[in-house]
């Protein structure tokens, strides 16, 4: 009855509104039922809902069986003992590219001090001074580079972006938890 009572008050907050609707509700309720009766909409077969046969059940067992079998079988790409795993191509990381991967944070942490002992604490470099970026390696190396054709007088350069796996390596380093392993 809760429900009712709040879902009542949401409908509206007109007094006179309410009660007329209160009253009329179970004529409307017929003339949708009577409509529904014309159009067929009313069958037996429209009663159980169609998630909750018997053979969708079965269905929907087996394709959570399928997902499940198949998430197990799932390489993980970031075990280092059978060495890393492109996700993109599915082939296996060059051991330098491996290398430099798993290092990035450690590179970083290293950048970070010498900006503070350079640059703050004994100020040999001005602040203002830019810094200079560094080319790091990564699974944009193991790019493919196709050419296609659209037409005659067009060429098409598709690359594969890997830029997305570098950034899900190095989350996975930073948090030795997570929810799928």
């Amino acid at each position: 009855m809760q429900k009712q009572k709040e879902a009542s008050l949401v409908f509206s907050k007109n007094c006179p509104a309410y009660y007329r609707w209160c009253v009329t509700r179970h004529s409307r309720a017929s003339y949708v039922y009577a409509t529904n009766a014309m159009d067929g909409v009313n069958n037996d077969s429209n009663v159980c809902l169609k998630d909750i046969s018997p053979f969708n059940i079965i269905q929907s067992e087996k394709l959570a069986e399928k997902a499940i079998s198949a998430y197990a079988g799932f390489v993980n790409p970031f075990e280092v003992d059978g060495g890393l795993i492109c996700l993109s191509s599915g082939q296996p990381v060059p051991d330098d590219l491996a290398t430099n991967l798993v290092s990035v944070q450690h590179q970083g942490e290293q950048e970070f001090h010498n900006f503070v002992e350079k640059r703050l604490q004994s100020k040999v470099v001005s602040f203002d001074d830019p810094i200079k970026k560094k080319k790091m390696t990564t699974f944009s190396c193991m790019n493919k580079q196709k050419n296609k054709k659209s037409n005659e007088f067009k060429r098409i350069k598709v690359t594969a972006q890997r830029n997305m796996f570098g950034q899900l390596l190095m989350v996975s380093q930073s948090n030795t938890r997570h929810r799928f392993g």
